[in-house]
């Protein structure tokens, strides 16, 4: 992601029109392919009909909070994170999703601006969510993967993270 947020503003400076357009469409089509693998063709079936509808499960797998304030801010304090901290893979999926629908939130923005269209927050946001939605779907039915609430949640926030990387650039004049 760095790498796209860096690469993305030094080819619009350097770079003509027409054939930073054209650099636009292949990364969005080797995103489109990293995409599809990593969401279906790098997995078998053997999920057939699994499905996660509670929300924030993988946070709840991560963190095991005591509500007695005083013993958790102890535990803080002598560096025993173990009873706090309980599966980090969990949150690996989280930060995964998330930084699976950054491009698309970048990317589409910055190519429907070189298009002459109006980049509005609301459409790409939508799409972000139609995309995820239809992912989480289609792994449910075909039975590559799993249909996971959470997942459409990361998601919408890795798309979110996007587009506001891309307004902020795009506020400092970078792009």
């Amino acid at each position: 992601m760095i790498g796209l947020v860096n690469f993305v503003p030094e080819a619009k400076q350097r770079i003509q029109t027409y054939t930073y357009k054209k650099i636009l469409s292949y990364i969005l089509v080797i995103y489109a392919c990293g995409y599809l693998y990593f969401t279906f063709l790098s997995r078998e079936a053997n999920y057939r009909g699994g499905k996660n509808l509670v929300l924030l499960r993988a946070f709840r797998q991560t963190f095991f909070v005591d509500f007695d304030l005083v013993k958790t801010f102890r535990e803080l304090l002598t560096g025993r994170l173990s009873r706090i901290i309980m599966k980090m893979e969990a949150l690996e999926g989280v930060w995964l999703n998330g930084l699976l629908f950054f491009p698309l939130g970048y990317l589409v923005p910055e190519m429907g601006a070189q298009r002459g269209l109006n980049a509005r927050i609301l459409p790409v946001l939508f799409l972000g969510i139609f995309v995820s939605a239809w992912t989480e779907c289609l792994q449910f039915a075909t039975g590559l993967g799993y249909f996971d609430v959470d997942d459409l949640i990361y998601n919408t926030a890795g798309c979110m993270a996007g587009i506001w990387t891309w307004r902020r650039q795009r506020k400092k004049g970078v792009l």
